[in-house]
């Protein structure tokens, strides 16, 4: 061999190192991604990943929905998720994504930029909220 893949081996063999680190293996030997479980047992939810209860919210448990989901909750999006729920609590019923821009002095297109999404369904299913009319 010479110098050359001599440094490609010893870079393979790094790379494989690092690489058993970050993955979990099954008994087959094959790698799979990590799933981190949640602390805390979540209440029961619809096939959509909505909570049947509203009533079971806490913003422990919406964090611990998302995380379950891996769906990242920056904190930005945590507060437009209490904004939803202020917004509910007033009005008893989840805002269009227009109103709910308006209401909380947000352009849509940022909102659906920052949530790189829809972003009604992630607010009201980690907020407890029932499902936005308007999602499909």
């Amino acid at each position: 061999m010479n110098w050359r893949s001599n440094t490609l081996e010893l870079v393979l063999q790094h790379y494989r190192l690092e690489f058993r680190k970050i993955f979990e293996y099954d008994d087959l030997n094959l790698a799979i991604w990590p799933i981190e479980e949640p602390d805390m047992d979540l209440p029961k939810r619809d096939g959509d990943g909505y909570l049947l209860d509203m009533d079971a919210w806490t913003p422990e448990i919406g964090k611990a929905m998302a995380e379950a989901d891996g769906f990242e909750m920056t904190d930005q999006k945590w507060e437009q998720v209490l904004k939803a729920r202020e917004y509910f609590d007033d009005a008893q019923s989840v805002p269009p994504i227009r109103k709910f821009a308006s209401y909380i002095g947000m352009a849509n297109k940022d909102l659906f930029e920052l949530w790189q999404t829809g972003p009604m369904k992630p607010i009201t299913k980690y907020g407890g909220l029932p499902k936005p009319t308007g999602c499909v």
